[in-house]
């Protein structure tokens, strides 16, 4: 538990260094490297660490991705993923006597989805004009995964009494489950007041300019969907680690694991978020 929430700290600390490059490339090259990092403990995962043109194919797509969607959008994004799978396919014919090409599949799978679903946090910094906006929609992703982890964790451990998936999570509880939704809930209308307040007093830029208007029931109504896909994320990446037989992805975290282990939460939320944002806006 300590090695946890000194990582825990650490991490957060790194995170508030990483957000006040927010609006810089700077933070379009920290999602590249944390994207990157998740394709190397992929590529690891699936037993395809010691194939290193594959590994470096991975990472560099998805370092390169938010750098490429800052210059030249989602067209070129597209346009490298392609390349990508073109590039994979040439090494899986080269060497297929010695490759799985469902272990392949697989990497290339979770590669994509993992950048893809990185990226949109890029996606939305530029799709917001005001820079609390997207920090908000942003705090929006992390609290709505973590939160719902940090409840489920501790209200599961007090009380959980029933399985939620015994064969591929067997730590998680129903009664966790429901701890963990309703800690979410709270924890994002607190966050959403807490910004609101800051902004509306003129507390971050010292002046009125701009007032917020957030819908509060719909946050605390969104905020469960959006926790139950930290879950389904969370179980996703669980269901992979069954599959080859590993505890963890990495030992990136003390405590925690690698990126995936730490993000995987976060991969089917980030997507749901940018679309709120594009579609139904929160504020």
């Amino acid at each position: 538990m300590k090695a946890r929430v000194i990582t825990a700290l650490v991490g957060l600390g790194v995170l508030a260094v990483v957000l006040c490059f927010y609006q810089t490339l700077v933070f379009n090259i920290a999602v590249g490297v944390v994207a990157a990092l998740a394709a190397q403990e992929a590529a690891g995962a699936v037993g395809l660490a010691k194939h290193k043109v594959l590994v470096v194919e991975s990472m560099l797509f998805a370092l390169l991705v938010p750098v490429a969607t800052q210059f030249w959008g989602m067209v070129a994004v597209g346009a490298m993923a392609l390349l990508y799978i073109i590039l994979v396919f040439v090494e899986v014919i080269r060497n297929h006597a010695e490759l799985d090409i469902a272990n392949v599949g697989l990497l290339v799978m979770i590669v994509v989805g993992v950048t893809l679903s990185l990226n949109c946090v890029v996606l939305i910094r530029n799709a917001t004009p005001i820079m609390w906006a997207g920090l908000y929609y942003s705090f929006l992703i992390f609290a709505s995964a973590w939160l719902c982890d940090i409840g489920g964790y501790f209200v599961g451990s007090a009380f959980g009494k029933h399985r939620l998936a015994p064969v591929i999570s067997p730590k998680k509880s129903v009664e966790g489950l429901y701890g963990g939704l309703a800690t979410a809930v709270v924890g994002n209308l607190l966050i959403a007041l807490l910004f609101a307040t800051l902004y509306n007093r003129g507390i971050v830029y010292g002046h009125l300019s701009y007032v917020w208007n957030i819908n509060y029931l719909y946050v605390a109504l969104v905020t469960p969907v959006l926790a139950l896909l930290g879950v389904l994320g969370d179980l996703s990446a669980s269901i992979v680690k069954r599959r080859f037989g590993i505890k963890d992805f990495g030992a990136i975290f003390p405590g925690h694991g690698g990126i995936l282990d730490r993000f995987d939460s976060l991969l089917f939320i980030a997507p749901m978020v940018y679309l709120m944002l594009r579609y139904l806006p929160v504020l």
